[in-house]
């Protein structure tokens, strides 16, 4: 006896269970085109990753970041929010900048220990941390700081203007 929900539709049964086709196999994973996807991913070598990428970019980023930021603020004890706002870019560019550095080098030196060389991806570990520690302090003691002392000289400037505004009124 067959049961009514395996007959189709032509009225011939179908079987119970059929076996689903096997999958082939995964492609292989394309390496990007995009230097800066391929940083993030480590699949550049740790020397390239550490020297070139983390090293000498890092260098150069961080003089055209301060180069825009001494030509923005050439006027900035006038212009307080203008100095504000550069402190915020500066400091963003230079957070984003360290942990795609950071993230990058990371991933290949642990590419670069599975090939059983412990010593150069440990040593690049142990100095991408203390750059890390580093930042972290600067961020903590320098830059917001800097942030909330800005703040209050255009908190201050904002009520001294109304302050002026009401009293000249009169």
């Amino acid at each position: 006896m067959t049961n009514v929900l395996d007959i189709s539709l032509t009225g011939v049964p179908k079987p119970a269970f059929t076996k689903p086709a096997p999958l082939s196999l995964p492609l292989p994973k394309q390496p990007a085109q995009n230097l800066i996807a391929r940083h993030w991913r480590g699949e550049f070598s740790l020397a390239r990753s550490y020297w070139v990428n983390h090293l000498l970019l890092g260098c150069g980023a961080g003089l055209a970041v301060g180069a825009l930021a001494a030509a923005i603020n050439v006027r900035a004890m006038e212009q307080p929010v203008r100095w504000l706002i550069s402190l915020g870019l500066t400091w963003s560019v230079i957070t984003l900048f360290s942990v795609w550095a950071v993230v990058g080098v990371w991933r290949a030196a642990t590419a670069y220990r599975r090939t059983g060389k412990q010593v150069w991806g440990n040593a690049a570990k142990a100095t991408i941390v203390l750059g890390m520690l580093q930042l972290t302090y600067s961020l903590a003691f320098i830059a917001i700081p800097q942030a909330s002392g800005l703040y209050e000289i255009l908190a201050g400037d904002v009520v001294s203007r109304a302050a002026n505004c009401c009293t000249s009124m009169w």
